[in-house]
């Protein structure tokens, strides 16, 4: 999971050819933190400090599929956006 600090449109968010998001693209400092993945069966936290404005919490793992298929889980939908006040 990345925490991502971007004023713009959810779904403009710079992607590479696999449907990740491009976080070398992203505005400098736009990159707040990140989880790395880790095996389903586990639990991970981590702690943000977060200034006021808006964010989104993306997953930008990139799997290969058993048919072949690249399966991107940002453009399968895993972001939300939240605000800090």
């Amino acid at each position: 999971m990345v925490i991502v600090r971007y004023d713009g449109d959810i779904t403009e968010l710079p992607t590479d050819a696999d449907g990740a998001v491009d976080e070398d693209q992203l505005p400098e400092g736009a990159v707040i933190g990140e989880i790395e993945g880790f095996a389903e069966d586990r639990t991970c936290t981590g702690t943000f400090e977060l200034e006021p404005g808006d964010y989104f919490l993306l997953c930008n793992i990139v799997e290969d599929e058993e048919d072949g298929e690249t399966e991107a889980h940002y453009a399968e939908g895993m972001i939300t956006a939240f605000t800090v006040v």
